[in-house]
């Protein structure tokens, strides 16, 4: 099995063409496709969408440790 992820253009009237080599022999073969679109917002544009939702005295990795002793107690008790 292959995974392959490329950036295409879907054309005016709303197809997708696809080709590309493949090094699986010569035969019936299964293909998923997952269309999704692209961002077209650079990642510099979500600098700062946390801002003002959370505290500036929030203590994240206090927060995690209590997350991962809450996980830890849980999981001791799931392998009884």
């Amino acid at each position: 099995m292959q995974t392959l992820t490329l950036e295409t253009t879907i054309k005016e009237d709303g197809k997708l063409q696809i080709d590309i080599p493949c090094s699986l022999s010569k035969g019936p073969a299964e293909v998923v496709i997952v269309v999704q679109p692209l961002s077209t917002k650079p990642i510099h544009s979500l600098r700062g969408i946390w801002k003002g939702k959370v505290n500036s005295g929030f203590d994240i990795q206090g927060a995690l440790k209590g997350i991962r002793k809450e996980w830890e107690k849980e999981w001791e008790g799931n392998n009884d």
